[in-house]
């Protein structure tokens, strides 16, 4: 199955929209393990090493094979959570700029992950840019800055969507945006996340430019900004919890005209996972939407629906990260999205 440009406008829309990014970064899974950092965590419930390096590989070469340079930062014994990138840094959106901007990670866990990055980057030709811990409004008010990257600042068509509420402050975003210069070119919108299950924001929401559809889980936000949501002028796509929560809906890749979905569960068809490492897109014969179809309708009706707008799938298979609440948005950050 192979995605074609029909006309000039849809190739216009493309280069505008649908960035291909031609970098990814990732981690090692090596040191990967769960501990009880969220909601989701239960430390008796460990990865299983062998499906966990399965999988982590298999992603690589989907990566590789969609054209992307993979960049890998290396992995570090006392930081479990390293392997996701996403949630590090942020990177400046004009890919002539190699700037980046280091998280401030709220929990005391996570604190060095953003340093460990740092020693990275220089070596790669990026510049690095700190938030201060602490914003002083007054003399006699102070507000701690925390910022979780692209996991809680997110490109949208018209604007950027920042997830606020749990991990990350909205001075914090506003100081990335002055030092990026974000809002000179699109506002940024605010939205309130108010349930533990989805503590970032990549986790409860999904923005596809290229067709200007938003989908999100309404239960993750408050209601000022679920009605915010409901009034964009855009094709709205809301999911349940059964999706968001179960299968990582929100926390897919949009890569262009594809859009890289997690399938969060085992029992996968060394055929299956095959398919996926060499980037073949879904299509309603493959044995991958098969499997999917008989864990959930509902998640094969999506799968279906994200065709008929015109967007290719690649299941990327994440049981194992699953197990910490992750997908593949959190396993990946591209720099420039």
């Amino acid at each position: 199955m192979w995605l074609t440009f029909k006309n000039k406008r849809e190739v216009a829309l493309m280069k505008r929209y649908a960035y291909t990014p031609k970098q990814v970064i990732l981690v090692d899974p090596v040191y990967f393990r769960v501990r009880k950092e969220n909601i989701h965590d239960n430390r008796m419930i460990q990865p299983d090493e062998k499906r966990l390096r399965t999988q982590a590989t298999a992603i690589y070469n989907m990566y590789a094979n969609l054209g992307t340079r993979v960049l890998f930062v290396p992995p570090h014994k006392y930081l479990e959570s390293l392997i996701y990138p996403a949630n590090s840094f942020f990177g400046h959106p004009d890919p002539q700029k190699k700037e980046i901007i280091l998280s401030n990670m709220l929990l005391d866990t996570r604190t060095h992950e953003p340093e460990e990055i740092k020693q990275w980057f220089p070596i790669a030709g990026y510049n690095i840019y700190i938030i201060p811990r602490i914003l002083h409004k007054s003399p006699d008010e102070q507000v701690e800055m925390t910022f979780e990257g692209f996991g809680d600042l997110l490109p949208g068509r018209d604007m950027w969507f920042a997830g606020i509420g749990e991990r990350t402050t909205q001075e914090a975003v506003e100081y990335v945006s002055k030092q990026f210069g974000l809002e000179e070119k699109k506002p940024i919108a605010y939205l309130r996340l108010v349930n533990p299950y989805f503590y970032h924001l990549d986790t409860c929401l999904l923005s596809l430019r290229y067709t200007n559809h938003l989908i999100y889980y309404p239960g993750a936000f408050d209601k000022r900004t679920i009605g915010f949501l409901r009034t964009l002028e855009c094709e709205r796509y809301e999911v349940s919890e059964h999706l968001a929560k179960d299968y990582l809906i929100c926390n897919s890749v949009p890569f262009g005209k594809i859009v890289i979905l997690n399938a969060p569960f085992g029992g996968i068809s060394e055929k299956s996972m095959l398919r996926s490492a060499q980037g073949i897109l879904l299509s309603k014969t493959d044995r991958r939407f098969r499997e999917i179809k008989e864990r959930s309708h509902e998640y094969a009706d999506f799968i279906e629906y994200l065709w008929s707008v015109g967007y290719g799938t690649i299941p990327a298979y994440t049981s194992e990260v699953r197990k910490d609440g992750a997908g593949i948005f959190c396993l990946s950050n591209f720099v420039h999205l």
